[in-house]
């Protein structure tokens, strides 16, 4: 891949700027795949900074995009292709039953997040599984759901 890129520590180095960023480790082997709109601030404070340190993650590329409704789409559809290991969904049944039960009785995903004990994006991404027929995954005897090609 040819996208400019920093050295993990360099982080604070990111452009303010839109895209999808791309975690990349030793063996140029693509690790995590993200959007936001502020590379920088988003990776202040990387909810998976400490994962994607374990998996050997030496440098941040990044693939500028200005335009909003193209960040998802793109960001789904660069995921399909690389198949990341830090993007494969995780499924708590548990968890995910507890999550349907509150949002049934008309909880707010803050309201749900708190009594789980879960960050309110865990939420929102176990909502946004469960309405989704999970094309192109497949269920594991571990219980995770992974990506086919």
């Amino acid at each position: 891949m040819n996208l400019p890129s920093v050295p993990l520590e360099m982080k604070s180095q990111l452009p303010q700027t839109s895209g999808i960023y791309f975690a990349i480790d030793s063996s140029n082997k693509v690790q995590y795949i993200g959007k936001t709109k502020n590379l920088r601030k988003r990776w202040s404070n990387h909810n998976k900074f400490w994962e994607i340190k374990t998996f050997d993650v030496i440098r941040l590329a990044w693939l500028e995009i200005i335009e909003d409704p193209q960040l998802s789409l793109t960001e789904k559809e660069l995921i399909k292709y690389f198949d990341p290991p830090l993007n494969r969904i995780k499924i708590d049944p548990g968890r995910t039953a507890k999550v349907i039960e509150l949002k049934k009785k008309g909880k707010s995903l803050r309201l749900i997040a708190e009594e789980i004990g879960i960050h309110k994006t865990q939420v929102q991404r176990i909502l946004k599984e469960i309405n989704d027929p999970f094309p192109n995954k497949v269920l594991g005897t571990n219980g995770k759901l992974y990506s086919c090609r």
